[in-house]
């Protein structure tokens, strides 16, 4: 938060926290008073009106940053720092409580118009909500009506069947280093891109074969490490490198002297090493946990084991991977009966062969 309760000093005191900018220094003061005084005292530094009904969206937005840089993951807080100016610009900087439905509405016709996909608006616009949410919850300043987003049925794509093992090993034999075990982790353990990419050494237990893996909502988890090939690899990344280390550092973070930092993103790699294996499906890291999930219950593995080791919290979410599995089983047959192909025709039980010999009994009429 741009305002948290001191941590020592008792009931009535707080910290203020003000960012300059994410490579900067922040700056904190101490205050004593009511969480509404603070909040005004808060906005009087930035210069802000601090009665309520003068807020318009610019107003806070720097606030709103301060508490998701806070709260929130380094990709999450880059994204929504781009996004949510442009989304300002093209609102217009409108004051919190005279939002409508009507606004976002002409918004996501603009964007439509603009060639950008329902998805895509439906990110957006989930920041624009997080910005809002925070001023009514945590600014107490009154707010209009949050955007509605696309329904799921309007959104929907088509369903991509997850990677064969082969495509996999294919995809694998593109890729070394750092970027060849993020994906084994990917496809052989379930993991998701940020549980990969943000691994650390003492995550890593080599004598047991497992992974300590911290996901959604700071749970955590168990996974059994997929393999002999992806256990030497991760005891060559732990080599030479502290519990608390990054597995996998970006070159990038550490040139001209830069603290060492995981990989944000490694799509770009991936999709060229698909492009050489000749995968024509879309490449992300999320169906190749997908992958990995269809193979678990392919090979045998029961969906309650599945549910804790990829840390779904429905088993319903989990029962998904038994319809992809049966999609693939399917397709896999079809390729199988490809080679056999079916005879052209078929002896009738009611007709004769050539060379065969008919024998009619006739029944003794009686006398």
């Amino acid at each position: 938060m741009a305002i948290r309760k001191h941590p020592t000093k008792g009931p009535g005191w707080w910290i203020i926290i003000l960012s300059q900018g994410r490579k900067k220094k922040q700056i904190t003061y101490t205050y004593e008073g009511s969480e509404a005084e603070a909040l005004a005292f808060e906005a009087d530094l930035r210069g802000i009106p601090s009665e309520a009904k003068d807020q318009r969206l610019q107003d806070v937005l720097g606030r709103f940053l301060d508490w998701y840089y806070i709260n929130r993951a380094a990709r999450t807080v880059s994204e929504a720092e781009a996004m949510l100016p442009k989304i300002i610009g093209r609102l217009g900087n409108r004051h919190l409580a005279l939002l409508r439905q009507n606004d976002f509405d002409r918004y996501k016709a603009g964007r439509l118009d603009d060639g950008v996909k329902k998805r895509t608006i439906n990110v957006e616009l989930s920041y624009l909500r997080s910005l809002m949410k925070y001023a009514d919850n945590e600014l107490k300043i009154p707010i209009g009506d949050l955007p509605k987003l696309y329904t799921k049925r309007q959104t929907n794509l088509p369903t991509i069947t997850p990677y064969t093992p082969d495509e996999i090993t294919r995809l694998l034999e593109q890729l070394n280093g750092d970027k060849r075990s993020i994906v084994m982790l990917y496809s052989y353990c379930g993991l998701r891109r940020t549980e990969a990419l943000r691994l650390k050494c003492n995550q890593v237990d080599l004598s047991s074969g497992l992974l300590y893996v911290t996901g959604k909502g700071d749970k955590n988890r168990v996974v059994p490490i997929v393999g002999d090939a992806l256990k030497q690899r991760l005891k060559m990344h732990c080599q030479g490198k502290k519990p608390t280390d990054w597995l996998f550092i970006n070159p990038d973070s550490i040139k001209n002297g830069g603290e060492p930092k995981p990989y944000l993103d490694i799509k770009k790699s991936i999709q060229n090493a698909a492009r050489r294996a000749s995968i024509t499906k879309p490449i992300w890291a999320h169906l190749m946990r997908h992958s990995g999930a269809t193979a678990a219950i392919q090979a045998g593995v029961g969906l309650r084991e599945l549910q804790d080791l990829l840390g779904h919290s429905d088993i319903r979410m989990t029962e998904h991977y038994t319809h992809l599995s049966a999609i693939m089983a399917k397709s896999a047959g079809e390729k199988m009966a490809a080679i056999h192909p079916a005879p052209t025709s078929e002896i009738s039980e009611t007709k004769t062969t050539k060379n065969s010999k008919v024998i009619q009994l006739h029944s003794r009429k009686k006398k």
